[in-house]
């Protein structure tokens, strides 16, 4: 799930979809991790990307991951990022 996920994405196949989307638009061309704090079994990563739009634009952004692992698999995963930054990256020209 990523904040500012278009509204009614109530289930899991529009959730994968939405995701699908996003992915497709930017392509990471780089990834640094700036912190990463783990108290089981959630954790949150902070990081800093650089994208392409499919536009060609090219942006940076921190981005933050909360994760809560169960049973040894992420049973949980919600991305932070600014969506209107994302939005206008990816607006065409």
């Amino acid at each position: 799930m990523a904040n500012g996920m278009p509204a009614g994405t109530k289930n899991r196949s529009e959730q994968v979809m939405a995701l699908r989307q996003t992915f497709e638009e930017f392509v990471l061309l780089d990834f640094q991790q700036r912190c990463r704090l783990i108290d089981p079994p959630r954790a949150v990563v902070h990081w800093r990307g650089k994208f392409r739009a499919k536009n060609g634009r090219v942006g940076d952004t921190d981005i933050i991951d909360l994760i809560e692992v169960r049973d040894g698999h992420i049973a949980s995963l919600t991305t932070f990022y600014d969506t209107a930054y994302a939005t206008n990256l990816a607006a065409p020209g």
